[in-house]
Parts: structure tokens; sequence; C-alpha cells
């Protein structure tokens, strides 16, 4: 197959991304966080010309345009402990986020931090 610079053999440059998020503190201890985010369409491939594929990205390879919602749940047991439960992708099971489709699923993770 013909070689790309990997900057045009990747996402399109004129695809829009969005991100927000709100952060609420019912007390000193517990704060709670969502952040949305949410990412236009693209295609893998810029050029048309090319029939073959690059760096195994077939040519005309698209993402769909796609909102993600992350939340979190912390709490602050002492000055320098924070435990917190958090997922991505809240309300979809999966999306395609990458060229080749390759899925994103809903993630959940447990932390534990100590500051120093």
């Amino acid at each position: 197959g013909q070689e790309l610079d990997r900057a045009e053999s990747l996402a399109d440059g004129g695809a829009g991304r969005i991100n927000a998020g709100v952060q609420f503190s019912p007390c000193e201890i517990v704060y709670v966080t969502a952040d949305a985010h949410y990412q236009d369409g693209f295609e893998a491939i810029t050029d048309a010309t090319i029939t073959d594929s690059v760096n195994g990205i077939p040519a005309g390879t698209s993402v769909s345009s796609f909102t993600t919602v992350d939340a979190k749940i912390g709490y602050l047991p002492a000055e320098d402990i924070e435990l917190s439960i958090s997922v991505e992708n809240l309300f979809n099971n999966q999306h395609f986020e990458f060229p080749l489709h390759q899925e994103r699923s809903r993630t959940f993770y447990l932390g534990l931090r100590i500051y120093w």
C-alpha cells in the first residue's frame, strides 16, 4: 500500500470536540463530578484517492459522532486520603471511538489516593 505521514492517515483535522464538566460538593468530605464529551464523526483516511490500506486502516474507514458521560463520587476521610468510584461511558454500553471500530466500553474504577 501507499505510505502516508501518520498525521495525514488518521483523524480529519476538521472534526469538532466539546468537553464540559461540573462538580458538586454537598459537604467538605464528599464530591460528585460529571463530565460530558462530544466528538464529531470523522474519516480515518482523508485522502480520497487512496484505495489501499494505510497503517492497517482501510481507506474510507470512518467513525460516527458520539457523546459520552463520565461520573465520579469521591470521599475524603482525612486531609491526605481520597477514596473514589467512577464510571466512564455511563449511558452507553459501548461506542466506536477509533478507526477499525475499536470499541470503548463502559468502564468502572475504584480509587485510593494518598497525598504526602
